[in-house]
């Protein structure tokens, strides 16, 4: 069972003063409680790392982040549509968007 969300993104950067670009761990992704902070993942650098890099590392943290904050909500959705059309009269576009949205549901479902 993975951490309950929300999880959120940090940038040590502004608490630590080391620019993300000499840092070699200048991203992580935690879960706050009331009274404390369960650490979940770092994400490394490897200084000097370039801007690009940098930015691509950031980027990819908060993709995480909005990833698993939004992934049981949009499974929800997504079931819910499925259903709505399934065993409906469809045109050949519909049922090939049901087949993708099927096939994603699945994807999304699946253990890793």
């Amino acid at each position: 069972m993975n951490t309950p969300t929300p999880w959120r993104f940090i940038d040590r950067s502004e608490v630590s003063g080391i620019p993300s670009t000499e840092s070699s761990i200048p991203f992580a992704i935690e879960k706050a409680y009331d009274n404390c902070v369960e650490p979940i993942a770092d994400i490394c650098n490897f200084p000097p790392s370039s801007a690009n890099h940098t930015a691509r590392q950031r980027a990819n943290a908060a993709l995480i982040v909005r990833a698993v904050n939004s992934h049981q909500s949009l499974i929800a959705a997504l079931s819910e549509a499925v259903n709505l059309f399934r065993g409906g009269d469809l045109t050949n576009e519909q049922a090939h968007a049901l087949w993708k949205a099927d096939a994603a549901l699945a994807l999304a479902k699946e253990p890793t």
